[in-house]
């Protein structure tokens, strides 16, 4: 759990200086997509308590470790700033 959720915040810090070196992106593409990463947590952060309500925490946090590692693996993918975003 560390492990995924620990790559999947902190890894796109990491990525950006080879993304705008790579020409994937630009600073201001980069700084878009680090903004939309930040409200992502902001509403994951809300929403987290109501599908704790739901739901039993083994299978929320199951969830979350899935979804954090699709969205890690999606985001290694050359598709461009729009694809970044929607992951």
């Amino acid at each position: 759990m560390l492990v995924a959720m620990g790559l999947g915040r902190f890894s796109f810090g990491a990525m950006v200086p080879a993304l705008i070196e790579a020409g994937h992106l630009n600073a201001d593409e980069a700084g878009l997509v680090g903004g939309v990463n930040l409200a992502g947590f902001f509403v994951g952060a809300f929403f987290s308590e109501a599908a704790r309500r739901r739901a039993a925490m083994p299978r929320v946090m199951g969830a979350a470790v899935v979804i954090s590692l699709a969205a890690l693996v999606a985001s290694a993918l050359p598709w461009g700033v729009a694809w970044l975003v929607f992951w």
